[in-house]
């Protein structure tokens, strides 16, 4: 009898102490996911005073394409100017800090959308005397012995021979093109 009174009374404790611990458990996980939302609202708040909406978009979208605003156009331009080329590729490539293209500022600055853009990128293109021929660099073109003084380069008899070069430029770089 007081065998059975005993088993009785710690079974009954067994069920409180589990009713209790489903209880805090219950209570953690409550406190959990409110905090959980007001971590991302913060963070998402400090996100929005360091970066420009375009930006935000370019990583929730895991790097697609995105329009760009003049802020960030011209915040490319400011760091395209403070650095080579191949570090501004660094920065927006490995590091994958969301900025538009040289390509796309470019593009901005030769369709005029945005004069401030286009201002800016004339100054930029005269500091850095950037030049968009790919075929020869500057020096190479003033190191070449049919180099011109004005370091243009001497334009062949035919043309014939440049189709030709650009035809098979063009289908090199094509995509489907494979080396079998």
């Amino acid at each position: 009898m007081i065998f059975d009174l005993r088993r009785d009374m710690l079974k009954l404790r067994n069920a409180l102490l589990r009713r209790a611990l489903e209880k805090t458990e219950g209570e953690i996980q409550m406190r959990t996911k409110k905090t959980r939302p007001d971590k991302q609202q913060r963070l998402i708040k400090q996100l929005v005073k360091l970066f420009s909406g375009a930006q935000l978009a370019f990583w929730r979208d895991n790097g697609k394409s995105v329009p760009w605003g003049l802020q960030d156009y011209l915040h490319a331009i400011s760091l395209r100017k403070l650095c080579s080329h191949n570090t501004y590729q660094y920065v927006t490539g490995t590091l994958k800090l969301p900025l538009p293209s040289m390509f796309s500022v470019r593009s901005m600055a030769a369709c005029g959308l945005l004069p401030e853009v286009s201002e800016r990128y004339q100054e930029l293109a005269e500091i850095k005397h950037l030049n968009f021929d790919r075929r020869r660099s500057r020096k190479k073109r003033a190191q070449s012995p049919e180099g011109l003084a004005d370091g243009t380069i001497a334009q062949p008899e035919s043309t014939d021979t440049n189709r030709a070069h650009y035809l098979a430029r063009s289908f090199f770089a094509q995509k489907a093109f494979y080396w079998f």
